[in-house]
């Protein structure tokens, strides 16, 4: 399969008039030029690279909090025992989700963060459930496991 290059006439033309039919049928304004198409091709790159490093930086804040909550709980343990219910418990005060927004809030913020929602018993993830697999790595191969 050939790759996409913007540099390509040809695949340009057509990713053109792909994108302005697309415009025509859900009345999307303006058309666009050959020019202007070739220019948002070349931003797609940096663009996704640019959310992969907001992302990455993201989640590196919250190894930061959960690291914080983890430090604080141990230098206050007594020793009673109830360890994991207090951390998981601290840990759900502790993380957050972060929406990124287009447009800044009232105080100036771009960045919302929001507590963590109640795990779903009906998920796979949330429910923590657990599957255990043994494999003999001497005689099973990846491709056995996935067939």
């Amino acid at each position: 399969l050939p790759e996409f290059d913007k540099d390509d006439d040809m695949a340009m033309r057509f990713v053109t008039a792909a994108s302005n039919l697309r415009s025509y049928v859900f009345q999307i304004d303006p058309i666009q030029s050959l020019y202007s198409a070739k220019g948002i091709a070349g931003n797609i790159i940096p663009a996704i690279a640019t959310t992969n490093a907001i992302v990455a930086g993201l989640q590196v804040l919250q190894c930061f909090h959960i690291l914080k909550a983890q430090l604080s709980a141990s230098s206050k343990s007594d020793g009673n025992g109830d360890g994991a219910v207090d951390e998981t418990s601290n840990l759900k005060k502790t993380c957050r989700y972060t929406y990124c927004l287009r447009d800044k809030t009232r105080k100036g913020y771009y960045l919302q963060p929001t507590t963590l929602p109640d795990p779903n018993p009906n998920c796979f993830v949330c429910r923590n459930a657990i599957i255990s697999l043994t494999l003999n790595t001497q005689e099973w191969t990846l491709d056995m496991l996935l067939s």
